[in-house]
């Protein structure tokens, strides 16, 4: 892989990405009456802060949401900060001591759902997952980018976990028809992250090496800068998308 591309999928990149002069600063009390002067890039960058949240608060007040609203908004390309969040994500997930080690796509658009629902219906096929795993005493993480493709229309690749010894038999089907979609023939396809179930714990090597290439494919969509970038060895268009192009479950931490 890239360098850029490997740094990122390390474990030890994880972590909040700052400007040099937008880093958290810890507040030091002091009994001086005379206050601190304070840096000049750090005011700048608090008052750029206060200009987002007001106008955040402006968006909110409209009601129908304006720019910020995600349901409908379309998309041709995943963004550097997406991008990029998909792979510490990936990354993370091993952290947790949560390896993704299945690739799911589904075809929902053969599934008979809409692409303006796409992100909804993943939204809920990815619940009953998590909800599965959570009543057994498992857990579920995953990270998902959606593509439209000129053969199977709307889709999403999802890197997930499943915990290890559990069989999925035909959860698969009924999480798709749960979530509102018809199950067809091909509709749903997973294969094993590195080539076998176990792969995350007793090859780590080539885990690890199957995993940067599958993130990789998965952010194939990203734009030319981006790409440029992140030193993305694969780059294919992945669509005009509507809503939510990708995201992650809560528990890997990274704002997708």
């Amino acid at each position: 892989m890239r360098a850029r591309l490997a740094r990122v999928m390390q474990l030890n990149s994880y972590g909040p990405s700052y400007g040099p002069s937008c880093r958290p600063r810890q507040t030091e009390k002091s009994n001086s009456p005379i206050p601190r002067a304070r840096d000049p890039s750090q005011q700048a960058c608090d008052q750029q802060l206060e200009a987002s949240k007001r106008n955040n608060t402006r968006a909110r007040t409209r009601g129908w949401g304006g720019a910020r609203n995600r349901k409908y908004r379309e998309t041709t390309a995943l963004t550097f900060r997406h991008a990029e969040g998909i792979l510490q994500a990936m990354a993370v997930a091993e952290l947790n001591g949560t390896p993704l080690n299945r690739h799911w796509t589904v075809n929902y658009e053969w599934c008979g759902i809409n692409d303006r629902d796409g992100a909804a219906f993943i939204g809920r096929l990815l619940a009953q997952a998590s909800r599965y795993a959570r009543r057994r005493g498992g857990t579920f993480a995953a990270v998902w980018v959606r593509e439209i493709g000129a053969t199977n229309g709307g889709h999403v690749h999802i890197a997930f976990h499943w915990p290890r010894g559990w069989r999925l038999g035909s959860l698969t089907r009924k999480w798709i028809k749960g979530a509102g979609g018809r199950y067809r023939k091909n509709a749903s396809c997973i294969v094993p992250i590195g080539g076998w179930i176990d792969c995350a714990e007793t090859s780590r090597a080539r885990y690890r090496a199957n995993l940067e290439i599958l993130a990789n494919y998965m952010v194939k969509g990203s734009a030319k800068a981006a790409a440029d970038e992140l030193g993305l060895r694969m780059r294919k268009p992945g669509g005009r998308i509507i809503g939510k192009r990708c995201g992650r479950t809560q528990n890997l931490g990274c704002g997708v």
